[in-house]
């Protein structure tokens, strides 16, 4: 003879049996788009990669050094000052069209 259910236990059996064969929920509309987000972000598997795609890491972090260099020779040049004393200057405003780099290199 088996040993008779309290209530309690009739009713947890119930219950476990119920969790056992109970349907998943469906998914909500925010996870499903959270999910579409992430697929969204990893991109495209088969896709080749663009040589440029990373260049623009190194153009913004030199950015910043030559604009550092230009205003040091922006500043130079206003404190100096640009005099066509100087030979290669010199040579450009007085001969503009004859003037060769090679001359000025001392090539010629």
């Amino acid at each position: 003879m088996r040993p008779q259910k309290t209530p309690l236990q009739q009713f947890l059996h119930i219950l476990q049996t119920g969790y056992r064969y109970a349907e998943a929920p469906a998914p909500d509309i925010h996870s499903q788009h959270d999910v579409m987000r992430a697929v969204r972000h990893i991109g495209p598997l088969n896709a080749a990669p663009n040589p440029l795609e990373y260049m623009n890491q190194f153009v913004w972090r030199f950015a910043s050094a030559a604009g550092v260099v230009i205003l040091a020779l922006s500043g130079y040049v206003a404190i100096i000052g640009l005099s066509p004393e100087t030979g290669v200057v010199n040579q450009v405003l007085d001969n503009p069209v004859g003037f060769l780099l090679m001359q000025a290199i001392g090539g010629f």
